[in-house]
């Protein structure tokens, strides 16, 4: 909600970036936290967790980066159901 009263005011540009941030930052810890006590016998070490957290963020720039290669190939969706659905194939 607050992301979208400082989108509109193009000024306060700082100071949504500091926000979306420290909101990022906040949920990151509370996952961590939450993936840390679920496992009450065998705690998980934060070493496994954040390189988790790392190749989880790094793997969505891989992604963007093939799904590119595949439109400079040609492979584009044209919203046609056999290209979209069949395409893997």
């Amino acid at each position: 909600m607050w992301a979208f009263y400082f989108s509109t005011y193009k000024s306060h540009d700082c100071i949504l970036l500091i926000f979306l941030a420290f909101a990022a930052i906040v949920s990151t810890g509370m996952w961590l936290d939450y993936f840390r006590r679920i496992d009450v016998f065998e705690k998980e070490s934060i070493v496994y967790l954040i390189s988790a957290l790392i190749t989880g963020g790094l793997m969505s720039y891989v992604c963007l980066l093939f799904y590119g290669i595949l439109e400079r190939a040609g492979f584009t969706e044209n919203k046609n159901f056999f290209t979209i659905y069949f395409t893997p194939f």
